[in-house]
Parts: structure tokens; C-alpha cells; sequence
């Protein structure tokens, strides 16, 4: 196994490479989670300064989506679950080039769209790595390629909430056994603040509420919030504009878990 998880780490490099290229936090200084959310805040607010010629993306979501293939059209556990059972975990090691032509030559897809080639070598990188668990930078690129989202390496691009919400899932049923770093915790903390969001139920982003509560958001609002939200909404003729505004924005991550099986 040892030698199986060099082998795909060497061949998952060029992903690892483009993703590890971007400026970072020092992780040394990430100490609790106030300054692991600042942190992730402070870069998305102040990209520029943060990390030096990055651009801020905030189209990704927009930004090809569709599914081009049937193997797209199975979702990404449909497609690991796919070649699993096609090639057991030999395209765990395979370089690009190769998997793409033998699922040509195979008849699995005609063609390579440009999401599953984010989305394969993605999947290579979260069976032979733990960085997209531990880098916030890392699991920004992979929770991208695993929404079947465009990626662009030389961009910072802010995950929303209901794509880190399926991200998490799917990266939870592939390895159940590890856990996210406070360095991701704080960063999903960061977007969810960025995204005017106040409360995150455990079971849609498990961990991040305390990220998001050491930026300081309103904290009556995400106690009425998470009130309501644990009696499913009952109290819906009550609430104000505010509190309105938070359950649309839960429900929309609750249904779009939904479509992709969770």
C-alpha cells in the first residue's frame, strides 16, 4: 500500500503542483480558530495584499457545470465508483494522459470534458493525499473539481456553501476516517462569513460553526436561526427578514445535497 500511495502521490503531481503553486498561510501561526477564520477573512477581503497577484473568482458556480458525458452525468462518487469497478485501484496511479485515452479506447466516454479533468486527477489526489483534509488551498481546488466546476489554479475562488457542503460529503464517504485540519475549518468559516451566512447546521458542514462564530457575526441572529431551523422551519410565520434570508440559503444547500444523493 505504501508503494501504491507513492506511485499515485508522483502521479497526481501535476494537480498537487498547480494547486501548491498559489501563495498560503503560514500554517505555523494557525493556532486557534479566531485566527484561522481571520486568516482565510483577511485573504478574502484583501486578496491582493494576501496573496500577491491572485484574483478573486467569485463566477465559478456559473462557469461549466453541465455535465458533457455520461460518466459526468453519474455524479463524481458515480464516476469513482465507476472506474473502481472498471480498474479496480490501478487509475489511482494511472498518469492523465493514460486514463483519458484508455476511457476513449474502453467506450466509458467519448470524449474528455474539461470538469472531468479536474475531477479525476482531483479524486486521485484525495485517495493518495491528505492535503485536501489539512490545505485550505488544496481543498479549495479539489471541492471545486468534485462540483464538476471549472477550476482555475491562478485564481483564489471562495467555495459557496452548498458546493463545500457536497464537497465535504464526498470526500467523508471516500475517506471516513479523516478528519478536516482547523486550517480548512477556518477557511470554509471565512466563505461562510464572506457569504453573509449565520448559522451551518453540523449535519450539512460538521465543525465550522466555531470558525464562523470567532468572526463575530451576529450571534442573536444565528441563535434564532438554529432555533428555527431545528423545528424545521415551524415558526416560519414569525420570522423576520433576516431570519427569512438564513433559511432560504439552508434549504438551497439542503436541496442541492439532495441532488447529488446525500
Amino acid at each position: 500500500m505504501g508503494w501504491q500511495m507513492a506511485r499515485t502521490d508522483e502521479h497526481t503531481r501535476k494537480f498537487m503542483e498547480d494547486v501548491s503553486g498559489q501563495s498560503q498561510p503560514d500554517a505555523s501561526n494557525v493556532l486557534d480558530p479566531l485566527r484561522t477564520a481571520r486568516l482565510a477573512s483577511k485573504i478574502m477581503s484583501n486578496p491582493k495584499k494576501a496573496l500577491g497577484k491572485l484574483l478573486v473568482s467569485k463566477a465559478t458556480k456559473e462557469l461549466s457545470k453541465e455535465p458533457e458525458t455520461k460518466l459526468a452525468s453519474m455524479g463524481v462518487l458515480g464516476i469513482f465508483g465507476s472506474l473502481n469497478d472498471h480498474y479496480g485501484r490501478d487509475w489511482w496511479g494511472w498518469e492523465p494522459e493514460t486514463l483519458w485515452k484508455t476511457l476513449v479506447v474502453d467506450k466509458i466516454v467519448d470524449s474528455i470534458s474539461d470538469p472531468l479533468k479536474d475531477a479525476i486527477p482531483a479524486l486521485q489526489v484525495l485517495v493518495a493525499s491528505n492535503s485536501p483534509f489539512e490545505d485550505w488551498h488544496i481543498f479549495e481546488k479539489v471541492a471545486h473539481a468534485l462540483n464538476l466546476s471549472q477550476v482555475n489554479f491562478a485564481m483564489l475562488q471562495p467555495i459557496e456553501m452548498d458546493d463545500a457542503a457536497l464537497a465535504i460529503k464526498i470526500m467523508q464517504r471516500i475517506r471516513p476516517q479523516q478528519a478536516f485540519d482547523a486550517e480548512v475549518l477556518g477557511y470554509l468559516g471565512a466563505c461562510a462569513r464572506e457569504a453573509g451566512m449565520a448559522y451551518l447546521p453540523e449535519s450539512m458542514l460538521p465543525g465550522v460553526q466555531p470558525y464562523l462564530d470567532a468572526l463575530n457575526f451576529d450571534m442573536h441572529l444565528r441563535d434564532s436561526v438554529k432555533n428555527l431551523w431545528e423545528k424545521g422551519g415551524a415558526m416560519a410565520a414569525v420570522m423576520n427578514e433576516a431570519e427569512s434570508i438564513q433559511m432560504s440559503r439552508l434549504k438551497e444547500i439542503e436541496e442541492y445535497l439532495k441532488t447529488g444523493g446525500f
